[in-house]
């Protein structure tokens, strides 16, 4: 079992060659829970946390030779790119720190893991909310959107999904 960065190089019991391990799911795990406690404090994505996280998830890319070429580091970037344009056009319905930290997700954890963590922070958000309008008669109110990304990925983590 050789690991480089946070590659497999060779297939080995716990993961696959070229599939990222376990180093990068805890930075990522630490990065998600110190930004969900901000967001439901202070309902704010600290951007130079997230600058950070994203300076050492490119960094890791680059450390291990770009895998995959350059089309693979478009398709992990284009994940939080949908959640910027998103944040834009809606006039951050989701904000600006919560697109930057998925995009930082999707170097991290390639892209594949970040759709799947991402739809289903929707789906857990979408479900909040409306149980939320049920319970208070229809006011809009807003809901911190990095917890429902922590609460996502530590059940991919979990379940292997």
């Amino acid at each position: 079992m050789e690991h480089v960065g946070m590659l497999c190089v060779e297939q080995c019991g716990s993961c696959r060659k070229g599939e990222r391990v376990s180093g990068q799911e805890w930075v990522t795990t630490a990065v998600l829970l110190i930004c969900a406690g901000t967001d439901l404090c202070n309902r704010k994505v600290y951007r130079w946390i997230v600058m950070l996280y994203l300076g050492l998830a490119m960094a890791g890319y680059l450390a291990t030779g770009m895998p995959g070429g350059m089309s693979w580091f478009v398709a992990d970037l284009l994940p939080g790119a949908f959640c910027l344009l998103l944040a834009w056009t809606t006039h951050q319905g989701i904000g600006y720190g919560d697109a930057m930290l998925i995009l930082a997700c999707g170097l991290s954890v390639g892209w594949k893991a970040c759709i799947g963590m991402g739809l289903t922070a929707f789906f857990l958000a979408g479900v909040a909310a409306s149980v939320r309008l049920i319970r208070h008669r229809g006011k809009k109110k807003e809901l911190p959107f990095v917890p429902f990304l922590l609460v996502a990925w530590v059940w991919q983590l979990l379940c292997g999904v």
